[in-house]
């Protein structure tokens, strides 16, 4: 599977963001899975179908924004399909607002994947593009000064699409979070496939197990283990769904040094065996 890396010489490596139409990106990738290694929000204005994001279908169609987290694995399954993209590395928000929690805060990002879309109407729809079309106009007359824009006009892109995202699933538009529970997420994502125990991330981030886990269920929604598992487990769905190795490959791949206990743990998350998972999702 191909893993999709930032284009980090188009502008030069301080300008991690970009806003592309599909028609004009050559290497925009239609017809098999891929992982992207930046965060994209695509906003469909042509086309129809499906984008299947770490094994959940979506249904495509104008008016419909998707919204991708780092490591998802998506593949499209449409026709004429057309959009305007939007993508970024999170350092280029997180120095410009000093704030590591921002995008763990925003409700479409590191959310389950069967809630990575939503339907904006057409006047919603012109506003977006009104916003992202301001902002290629600023790469296309780039001053001194553009830097600090295209910042701000993310900055304010990410929030409008907050609040549209909000009501339309009915929850905050910037989720509570705090500073611990962003760095032990950013840690899970990091070494995830060297360390399953919450101890060992309280241990380098300074806190107790039984604290980190409070602090997970107060801005997080759930325990430290509970976040930890559904990382393994949606990490193992995506090699399931989307490469040909064998279940002990990736068992051992993801840091289990026993095959039948990577199995018992994934049977009790999603109720088959990897095999049968695999199986039935073919």
């Amino acid at each position: 599977m191909r893993k999709v890396a930032f284009n980090q010489t188009k502008y030069g490596r301080d300008l991690l963001v970009d806003v592309e139409w599909v028609h004009d990106i050559p290497t925009f990738i239609r017809d098999a899975p891929h992982a992207l290694e930046f965060f994209d929000i695509t906003v469909i204005t042509h086309g129809r179908g499906d984008c299947w994001l770490d094994g959940h279908r979506h249904a495509v169609r104008p008016g419909v924004v998707l919204f991708t987290t780092p490591g998802q694995v998506r593949h499209w399954e449409t026709t004429f399909l057309d959009g305007i993209c939007l993508f970024f590395m999170d350092t280029f928000i997180r120095e410009f607002l000093h704030d590591e929690s921002f995008i763990h805060r925003l409700p479409y990002f590191h959310c389950e994947p069967t809630r990575a879309t939503v339907q904006l109407a057409p006047a919603a729809v012109r506003r977006m593009r009104a916003r992202l079309t301001s902002m290629r106009l600023e790469f296309a007359q780039y001053r001194r000064d553009s830097l600090d824009v295209l910042r701000a006009q993310l900055h304010e892109m990410l929030i409008v699409l907050a609040r549209e995202y909000a009501t339309k699933h009915q929850v905050s538009s910037l989720r509570p979070t705090h500073k611990t529970v962003s760095r032990y997420f950013a840690l899970v994502d990091r070494d995830l496939t060297q360390r399953h125990r919450v101890a060992d991330y309280a241990a380098e981030l300074g806190v107790s197990p039984g604290h980190l886990s409070v602090l997970c269920r107060r801005y997080g929604g759930q325990s430290a283990k509970c976040h930890l598992d559904q990382a393994l487990v949606a990490r193992a769905r995506r090699m399931l769904l989307y490469s040909g190795a064998t279940a002990e490959r990736i068992a051992a791949s993801l840091g289990f040094g026993d095959p039948s206990y990577f199995s018992r743990f994934f049977r009790r998350a999603t109720g088959l065996s990897p095999t049968e998972f695999r199986d039935t999702s073919t």
